[in-house]
């Protein structure tokens, strides 16, 4: 059973109609989250399954998903070369959880500081007449 739907809208369902999105979720699914992002307005609206209905999450920064030590939130950044605003995911402590292509990105520039680091020490050993 899933923890959490995330959805562009919501529509009001219309006697005779189908049931709408909400109502699927809330009292067929009992998803226990419904979040809702608009990439129009970048307004989040999160909600949580209480005794049976949703109730509204007061955001904060991000939206908590204690069961799964997570959370999201939004994010500036660029993605596929689009810089705005962009629903993430952030661990327990607030953390962005990068995505691959950022965690590549991320250890190269840790591995490039640790051979800037690492030459400097050489460069103050050498000057102080200590070799390597």
């Amino acid at each position: 059973m899933p923890i959490i739907t995330l959805l562009i809208g919501r529509t009001v369902q219309q006697p005779g109609n189908s049931p709408t999105k909400w109502h699927v979720y809330e009292q067929i699914l009992r998803i226990p989250y419904y979040i809702i992002f608009s990439r129009y307005t970048n307004q989040l609206h999160a909600f949580h399954l209480v005794g049976g209905h949703y109730e509204p999450i007061d955001i904060n920064e991000r939206v908590p998903i204690s069961e799964l030590g997570l959370s999201l939130g939004l994010w500036q950044g660029n993605f596929r070369e689009i810089n705005r605003l962009w629903l993430r995911w952030f661990d327990a402590s607030g953390t962005l959880i990068l995505m691959p292509s950022e965690e590549a990105v991320a250890a190269e520039q840790r591995a490039l500081a640790a051979e800037q680091r690492a030459e400097q020490l050489a460069a103050r050993l050498r000057k102080l007449g200590i070799e390597e």
